[in-house]
């Protein structure tokens, strides 16, 4: 799965971007007909059984994963710049034209596939400012930061800290909730500091300074 981490190393400012959900995806994955007794279930008295791949088993992720890692790879030999985390996908490019080029090619591909592509929940508009795993893409800016509702659930916690109090370990538990605050390297650094630390002595400072959210990461 191409987590946050790689999807910076993936991206470039100027870019353009969609983004595509698939629809039921798991269902698209059928299970060995001899391997569905391990995935029944019971209802009122009647027994079921999965002829698909589900969700609850803690190898669907993977199972699909590899499965659309093949498309995946596929494309990406027709040098379409994709990102792929279960069935969310986002495909950039430079060039605005050149993207609605590489979208056609991978959405005929899914559906000559038997893929359903979700359109209430994809972007199929080539656009640079896009939200992609908790993420804002503003690639006009060479920008990406977290959602406001990820920034909200760290204010969140820093109202807590009346009730209970934490350690920098545990800050960065929550970072690592908001994927987009995790990444470390020269350009970008999370401010936590490896010392006990309440969540109000650290939060209380940045509360109205959003550029602890924002990050230039994006490759020129």
């Amino acid at each position: 799965m191409d987590t946050i981490s790689k999807v910076l190393n993936l991206v470039k400012q100027g870019d353009w971007a969609i983004s595509l959900d698939l629809k039921d995806a798991y269902f698209h994955i059928k299970v060995f007909k001899n391997h569905r007794k391990y995935l029944r279930f019971s209802v009122q008295g009647q027994v079921y059984q999965f002829k698909a791949l589900c969700f609850g088993p803690t190898s669907s992720p993977r199972v699909f994963t590899k499965v659309v890692s093949v498309v995946a790879a596929h494309l990406r030999k027709q040098n379409i710049r994709l990102a792929v985390y279960l069935d969310d996908w986002m495909c950039v490019n430079q060039f605005q034209q050149k993207l609605v080029i590489d979208r056609e090619i991978m959405l005929n591909l899914l559906v000559r596939l038997g893929f359903l592509i979700n359109h209430e929940k994809s972007s199929l508009i080539p656009n640079q400012t896009i939200t992609y795993l908790g993420a804002v893409f503003k690639f006009d800016q060479g920008l990406v930061l977290p959602t406001q509702d990820r920034i909200q659930s760290l204010f969140f916690i820093s109202t807590k800290s009346n009730e209970w109090h934490g350690n920098s370990q545990t800050l960065h538990g929550s970072i690592g909730e908001n994927g987009i605050l995790s990444r470390v390297d020269s350009e970008c650094q999370v401010i936590y500091e490896a010392c006990p630390i309440t969540f109000t002595s650290k939060l209380d400072p940045i509360k109205n300074e959003f550029r602890f959210f924002k990050f230039n990461v994006l490759q020129t």
